[in-house]
């Protein structure tokens, strides 16, 4: 990473931190513990996403600077800078919606999911339905958990929309014997159980869900497609 961008996101790191430890609804403190490890993870999330697209956006701008260069390749570049730009304001939305203690309700989670849902596929040409079973219970989700979550449901829609050739996909939240669970199923030409491969996605997927406690499962849909269940045990939730 450039020095411009490694100052930028150590400043993001400093301001970003001073709210962990400050719970929500007088709930205990954060350990030292896990203090430390909500660090590490902002401090990764910094580096890895936002980081990388800010080096990204100095690199695309950079090349520009030569003249005499067609118009068409300076649009070309700068389309590609304005699209880093917006991911990059997206990567620095999720984290601080992640660590704001006002957040950490499943409510929040939901309505967060959902708009991002809607917004991503809308961009992306897909239909969304969404099925959320009402009313959800009233539970408090600490920020690594909603983070973990709410990273899992991103990469099963980008993998969808990259990967699935689907038209539409159906996103279901509901509470299930002392569980959540969360459906994404798509329309999308789907796969044969056998021939999965469990590449980098489903590692991240499984490994985030067991960061938390929770799990997931890929099965082809009913009607094709694919279907993938995340599920969080809800013992983990604690009552507001």
């Amino acid at each position: 990473m450039n020095v411009w961008a490694l100052t930028a996101s150590s400043g993001l790191i400093g301001a970003l931190l001073g709210v962990l430890g400050v719970r929500h609804r007088g709930r205990h403190r954060l350990s030292l513990v896990a203090v430390d490890r909500e660090r590490a993870r902002i401090a990764r999330d910094l580096h890895d996403d936002l980081g990388a697209m800010l080096t990204e956006i100095t690199m695309l701008a950079s090349g520009r600077t030569v003249r005499n260069e067609a118009p068409e390749r300076v649009e070309q570049s700068f389309a590609a800078i304005a699209k880093k730009a917006r991911a990059s304001v997206e990567a620095l939305d999720l984290i601080i919606w992640a660590i704001n203690p006002v957040q950490d309700t499943l409510e929040s989670l939901v309505n967060y999911t959902v708009a991002f849902t809607r917004e991503y596929l809308e961009n992306a040409g897909i239909v969304l339905r969404i099925k959320i079973s009402t009313p959800l219970p009233k539970r408090v989700l600490d920020s690594a958990t909603r983070h973990h979550l709410f990273c899992s449901i991103k990469e099963v829609l980008n993998n969808a929309v990259r990967h699935a050739n689907a038209t539409e996909i159906v996103l279901s939240i509901e509470s299930k014997e002392e569980r959540l669970q969360v459906s994404l199923a798509d329309n999308g030409r789907g796969f044969s159980p056998t021939s999965i491969n469990p590449g980098n996605g489903l590692r991240n997927l499984r490994a985030r869900m067991a960061e938390v406690g929770g799990s997931f499962t890929v099965q082809p849909g009913p009607a094709g497609g694919t279907v993938i269940l995340l599920t969080l045990p809800l013992p983990c939730l604690l009552p507001l």
